[in-house]
C-alpha cells in the first residue's frame, strides 16, 4: 500500500509531526519545483502549515535527484547509490536510517526561537511561532550544525546526518521533553510500525466490499494519523488533517466518533466527547479546538444527537458516560433555544455562516441571522435521543417531556418553513429569504427520515433525484450545478461535500428509500476511491479540492461502504 504525500503526509498516531511534499517556486519563476519538509500539526490551522524545516539530500556534500516512497509504516529516499529510510516509532517519533547518503535538515528562523545543546550529540529548538519544540538525537554516524552564529543564541541555519552509516531521531514535544522508549532495532521500528497499521486498517476496512477495499485502507491511514493526545486534545482525538486544516471543529469530530464505534470505542468517545470538554457554561460549543488553543467567535451545528444515537446503538457506552452525555447534550440543545432564538419564534438562528458550518452558502447573502430548516432538524434528533438515553437511565418522566420537545420542534419546523413543495430559509425576525439561490442546504431535514411526514420525505426524495440540479455522478452538490451561485470550487456554493451526503443517505435509508441511498452512497465512494478523501469535490468533474486528506470526509467513506453501498 503506497502513500502520496503530496496529499496525505507520512504521519503517525500521537506525533503531531509528519513528512510531506510541497511546491515552492523553481528558478523558472513561472515553474514550481517539488520539496520534501517537516511540519507540525500544532495550532491548527492559525499556524499557517506548520513548516519546520526542508528536507534536503545530500551527497559528496551536494544536493542530488532523488526519488521517494511512503507506505503507512515507512518512506524510502533513494538517490546516487544510497538511500535514507524513515519510520515512526510507537510514541510518535521519527527514526531515521541513512547509509551512503546526507540528510540535511534546513530550518527558518523565527523570532523568538532558541537553540539548545541537550546532551551528548542532541539539540533542542523551540518555536514560538508553532508553539513546539524538536529534539534532534544522532543515534550513530555523524552531525553537524551549519550555523551563523551559535553563541550569539541564533538558531543553526541547518542539521546535517551523514556518514557511511547513520542513525538519528527527531522528536517533536510541548511543553517538556520525558524520554520515549526506541525499539531495539530501525527496521524492529519499522516491523513494529507495520503490525500497528495493518491492525488498525483490518479493523476499520470490516465489511467494505471489495471493490473499495483499497480505497478503505487509504482512508483508515488518514484516521490512523490524525489522532492526536495532549493540552486541551483529550484522549485519542482525530485532528480534520495534518495538512493545514489541522485543527478539531465541534462537528467534524463527530463523523470520527460514529465511524470509529464499532471497532474503536474508547477513540469513538473520545471524538464525540471532545468539544464538550471545552463547553462554556451557557452551554454553547466551541467552534475549534487545537492542542494550545480554541476558538469560540463562532460555534457548529448541534448534530452530537444524530451522533450519540450511533455510540448508543452500538452498545460502547458505560452508564456512567451516558449519563455525562446526557447532561452535556441536554446543556447544548437549551443554549440554541436561550441564545439562537432572538425573534422567540421557537425556530433556532445561525448568526453567521460558519455556525452552520455551510460557511459561505448562498442564504446567507440575504443577511444573517438565519433560520435553517436543517438547525430545527438536528435539534429533533437531540431531543429524540435524550429521550432515549433518558429511558436506558430509568429517567422515564425527563424521557417523555424529551419527546414532547421533539414533537413540538418538529411540528414548528414544518409550520414555520414547509410551504407544501419545499423548505424555506429565512432571516430571523423579518422572514425575509434568499429566493433567487437554489442551495441544497434546505433539504437536509430529510436525515429525520420517517420522522417527517410521509408527503414531505418523498416531495424532498424526488427533488433529489433530479439529475443536474443536485445530483451528478459524483453526489450531490451543495449549489444548484446550473443557477447563478454555483461556483465549481466555491466552498459551500457547489462542490460535494461529505457531512450533507451522510445526512441525506442515512435519511433516505431511515425513510425506506434505501435504493436511492445506496445509488448515493456508490457514486460517492467510487469518486473518493479515485480522487482520495478531500475536503470536498468539484461537484461536475469529481475532481478533489481544498485541503487532500480530510478525516471526516475518510469517515464518512468507510461508514458509507460498510454500511450503505450494495455488497
Amino acid at each position: 500500500m503506497k502513500l502520496n504525500i503530496t496529499r496525505a503526509p507520512f504521519s503517525a498516531p500521537l506525533t503531531f509531526l509528519a513528512v510531506c511534499a510541497l511546491k515552492k517556486p523553481a528558478t523558472d519563476v513561472n515553474a514550481f519545483e517539488e520539496f520534501l519538509c517537516l511540519r507540525t500539526a500544532r495550532l491548527g490551522w492559525y499556524s499557517g502549515g506548520g513548516v519546520l524545516g526542508e528536507l534536503n539530500i545530500l551527497a559528496d556534500g551536494k544536493p542530488v535527484p532523488y526519488t521517494y516512497e511512503a507506505t503507512p509504516w515507512e518512506m524510502v529516499i533513494k538517490a546516487a547509490d544510497g538511500e535514507i529510510r524513515m519510520s515512526f516509532e510507537e510514541e510518535g517519533h521519527l527514526r531515521i536510517l541513512g547509509r551512503g547518503l546526507t540528510l540535511r535538515v534546513d530550518m527558518p528562523k523565527q523570532i523568538f526561537d532558541e537553540f539548545l545543546s541537550y546532551g551528548q550529540q542532541q539539540w533542542q529548538i523551540a518555536t514560538l511561532k508553532f508553539e513546539c519544540k524538536l529534539l534532534f538525537s544522532l543515534l550513530s554516524g555523524k552531525a553537524d550544525l551549519e550555523d551563523e552564529g551559535i553563541a550569539a543564541k541564533d538558531l543553526p541555519k541547518a542539521i546535517i546526518f551523514s556518514g557511511d552509516t547513520w542513525e538519528a531521531t527527531i522528536e517533536e514535544f510541548s511543553p517538556v521533553y520525558q524520554p520515549r522508549k526506541r525499539t531495539e532495532s530501525y527496521q524492529a521500528c519499522v516491523e513494529s510500525a507495520y503490525n500497528r497499521f495493518w491492525a488498525y486498517a483490518n479493523a476499520a476496512a470490516e465489511g467494505v466490499p471489495e471493490r473499495f477495499l483499497e480505497a478503505a485502507h487509504q482512508a483508515a491511514y488518514v484516521n490512523y494519523s490524525a489522532q492526536v493526545s495532549t493540552g486541551l486534545i483529550k484522549g485519542r482525538v482525530m485532528l480534520m488533517s495534518k495538512n493545514w486544516m489541522n485543527s478539531i471543529w465541534s462537528w467534524d469530530c463527530q463523523f470520527n466518533a460514529v465511524e470509529t464505534a464499532s471497532y474503536d470505542p474508547e477513540a469513538s468517545w473520545d471524538n464525540f466527547s471532545s468539544p464538550f470538554r471545552t463547553q462554556h457554561e451557557t452551554g454553547r460549543l466551541v467552534d475549534a479546538i487545537t492542542d494550545h488553543i480554541f476558538s469560540d467567535t463562532y460555534t457548529k451545528p448541534p448534530v452530537q444527537g444524530w451522533a450519540l444515537s450511533h455510540l448508543r446503538k452500538a452498545g460502547i457506552l458505560s452508564k456512567d458516560q451516558k449519563r455525562w452525555a446526557y447532561d452535556h447534550l441536554l446543556k447544548m440543545v437549551h443554549f440554541w433555544y436561550d441564545y439562537m432564538d432572538w425573534d422567540h419564534d421557537g425556530i433556532c438562528q445561525y448568526n453567521h455562516g460558519n455556525d452552520s458550518g455551510w460557511d459561505n452558502c448562498t442564504y446567507f447573502l440575504c443577511g444573517a441571522p438565519i433560520e435553517g430548516p436543517d438547525l430545527s432538524a438536528y435539534l429533533v434528533l437531540c431531543w429524540d435521543e435524550l429521550a432515549a438515553v433518558a429511558d436506558e437511565l430509568g429517567m422515564h418522566t425527563a424521557a417523555a417531556e424529551h419527546r414532547a420537545r421533539a414533537d413540538e420542534q418538529l411540528n414548528k419546523l414544518i409550520a414555520h418553513s414547509w410551504d407544501g413543495d419545499h423548505f424555506h430559509t429565512y432571516q430571523s425576525g423579518t422572514h425575509n429569504e434568499m429566493d433567487d439561490c437554489d442551495s441544497l442546504l434546505p433539504y437536509l431535514p430529510i436525515i429525520l427520515g420517517d420522522r417527517l411526514p410521509k408527503e414531505i420525505f418523498n416531495k424532498l426524495a424526488a427533488d433529489l433525484q433530479e439529475e443536474n440540479r443536485f445530483l451528478t455522478p459524483y453526489g450531490l452538490a451543495t449549489e444548484h450545478v446550473n443557477d447563478a451561485f454555483y461556483v465549481s470550487n466555491g466552498y459551500w456554493r457547489g462542490p460535494i461535500w461529505a457531512p450533507p451526503m451522510m445526512f441525506i443517505i442515512y435519511g433516505l435509508a431511515k425513510g425506506g428509500q434505501t435504493e436511492f441511498a445506496a445509488d448515493l452512497a456508490e457514486r460517492f465512494c467510487r469518486n473518493c476511491a479515485k480522487e482520495g478523501f478531500c475536503e470536498n469535490f468539484d461537484a461536475t468533474t469529481g475532481a478533489g479540492l481544498c485541503d487532500r486528506a480530510y478525516t471526516w470526509t475518510s469517515s464518512t467513506f468507510l461508514i458509507l461502504a460498510k454500511h450503505y453501498v450494495k455488497p
